[in-house]
Parts: C-alpha cells; sequence; structure tokens
C-alpha cells in the first residue's frame, strides 16, 4: 500500500490501468512520467509552477500521450507551452483539452483555444465549491490555534520547493 502523505510521493503520477470501480490504480513517481504518459486515456495536471515545472508540457510529452488522450490542466498556465498545445489539438493527436488555467491568463478574446470546439475553457475555478472552502477554513483555525499554542503548523510551504 501506498501512503499518498509521504513527501517521496509529492507530484505522484496515477496511471489508472484497471476498472476504476475495482479501485485499481497504478502509481507511478514523476521520474516515469514520459515512459507512462502513452498509456492515459486523461491527463490531469496538477503540479505547483515551479522553476522545473514551467513549460513541462510542451510538445515532447504531447506526442508522448496516447492518440485520442484528454489533456486537463487544473495547474498553472505557465506549466503548458500554450502554442504546442493548440497545435496537438489541432494535429488531431489529442482529441481535446479542458483548461481551468492557461497562459496567458487571461486569454486574449482572439486566442485560437476559444475556437476550438473540442475545448472547455473555465475561469480558473476548478477548486471552488463548499467542500474546500470548509477545509480551508478548518485549516486556518487550526493554525491559528496551533500558532498560540507554539506548535507546528499545518500545510507549511517549503520555500525551496516553492510549494
Amino acid at each position: 500500500m501506498v501512503d499518498l502523505g509521504d513527501p517521496a510521493w509529492r507530484g505522484m503520477v496515477c496511471v489508472e490501468t484497471g476498472n476504476i470501480a475495482d479501485n485499481e490504480a497504478d502509481l507511478t513517481t514523476p521520474d516515469r512520467l514520459e515512459e507512462r504518459l502513452g498509456e492515459a486515456d486523461f491527463v490531469i495536471l496538477t503540479t505547483p509552477e515551479t522553476p522545473d515545472t514551467v513549460g513541462m508540457f510542451n510538445t515532447g510529452l504531447f506526442a508522448r500521450m496516447k492518440r485520442g488522450a484528454y489533456f486537463i490542466n487544473i495547474a498553472r498556465g505557465r506549466c503548458v507551452v500554450t502554442a504546442d498545445l493548440v497545435e496537438a489539438l489541432r494535429s488531431g493527436h489529442l482529441a481535446g483539452a479542458a483548461l481551468d488555467v492557461a497562459d496567458p491568463e487571461p486569454l486574449p478574446a482572439d486566442h485560437p483555444l476559444w475556437s476550438m470546439p473540442n475545448v472547455l475553457i473555465t475561469p480558473h475555478v476548478a477548486i471552488y465549491g463548499t467542500p474546500y472552502r470548509e477545509k480551508w477554513e478548518a485549516i486556518l483555525i487550526e493554525n491559528c490555534r496551533r500558532f498560540a499554542a507554539g506548535q507546528p503548523l499545518l500545510n507549511l510551504v517549503d520555500k525551496e520547493k516553492r510549494f
């Protein structure tokens, strides 16, 4: 069993190879992304923006994706080379994309992504909603309690990793 709370699995890549109803997911580490990318029908990018992830999804990674796969970005727009995504969609290599973020953001009114029938664009709202707000509020309240008690805080940012 993999402990996804273990720091070694931050940035974990999940390649679903089994039946979702059977909860059979095949987990792999980020260093194997390129070799495993072609197995996924849907690729969901959730990485933070760091110097290592800016432009990470480019022509090379899009070419490694399975022909007919879908790309979903709920991470940061700058993690994707937008012109390369547009080309992968226009060529038909990717079946479609759902983008909650883009580079640049906001996209100019005349950007080609707006007129592509196989692209869904949302206004950077993927994480909004009551469950997330309640979780954030609970963490804030708990961190206030911990700060007052001189205890370690939850969800600290690693300034070297930038997340």
